[in-house]
């Protein structure tokens, strides 16, 4: 019926480029501006597509969803070029 292992479910997360740049503090907009060449539609596209498959309504949840769950390196986000 359900599937209870969620870590395994969703394990093509992890060390996801966006989860990143959604940790990062950045708006959508220059997230954007400095990833995806002006493009910040391509960005918020990827990070709303990953909230409806999470059943997730915000982005503060996902970013939760990534840091509790260990989809993503801490340190890699302190590391990050903003």
């Amino acid at each position: 019926m359900y599937n209870t292992n969620l870590k395994s479910s969703y394990s093509y997360l992890k060390e996801n480029q966006e989860l990143y740049y959604l940790l990062s503090g950045l708006s959508y907009r220059e997230i954007g501006i400095k990833f995806y060449r002006m493009n910040k539609n391509k960005y918020i596209y990827r990070i709303r597509k990953l909230m409806k498959e999470l059943n997730m309504t915000n982005r503060r949840q996902l970013a939760f969803y990534a840091v509790k769950n260990q989809l993503i390196s801490m340190e890699k986000i302190k590391n990050i070029n903003v």
